[in-house]
């Protein structure tokens, strides 16, 4: 739903994807996982301890109250190598979840944790984080107003059938830098 070309683009090329897997002819699962994650190697959680390590504060659009659930990447692996020996999981398509859901503010706070260091985070009103981001763009780039409108929308999915067939059973979000 975001009104972002490039972001558009990158959902219609993902489900062009799925679609040419679904019409390969052989068995296949499909795994959706949710903000993916891995302390140094992602482009989301990382990035922002990034920022917070470097300014001391995160800034974020609202009360930041959207429910995300970060997903480890190591998790995803497991859950990967299941897919491949599972038999109910052939022909399936998958949301995984990270192991507990929290508000867009939440996570930021245990990224602050996952630093050792005091949580500051400032809430602006969405007009001003929006015009912030063409100052920030130097330290932001590829930071869009889109990210901020999301921040407290939710972006939560049921991983349930996951759980049954997989067995999946992802940590809780508690980052380590």
């Amino acid at each position: 739903g975001s009104s972002n070309a490039y972001e558009q683009d990158v959902v219609a090329a993902l489900a062009r994807g799925e679609d040419a897997v679904r019409a390969s002819g052989v068995d296949w699962t499909i795994l959706r996982p949710t903000m993916i994650y891995a302390e140094g190697l992602d482009g989301n959680v990382s990035r922002l301890a990034g920022l917070a390590r470097r300014f001391g504060v995160l800034p974020i659009s609202g009360p930041g109250q959207g429910r995300r659930q970060p997903v480890h990447a190591d998790d995803l692996a497991v859950a990967a190598v299941r897919a491949l020996t599972a038999p109910a999981s052939i022909h399936q398509t998958y949301a995984l979840a990270g192991g507990e859901t929290l508000s867009y503010r939440q996570m930021c706070e245990r990224i602050f944790d996952g630093l050792g260091r005091r949580p500051r985070i400032l809430s602006l009103p969405p007009g001003l984080w929006r015009a912030g981001l063409i100052l920030a763009s130097p330290v932001l780039p590829g930071a869009t107003a889109q990210m901020g409108e999301r921040m407290d929308r939710d972006l939560v999915f049921d991983d349930n059938a996951a759980r049954r067939d997989l067995g999946w059973s992802p940590r809780d979000f508690r980052p380590s830098f």
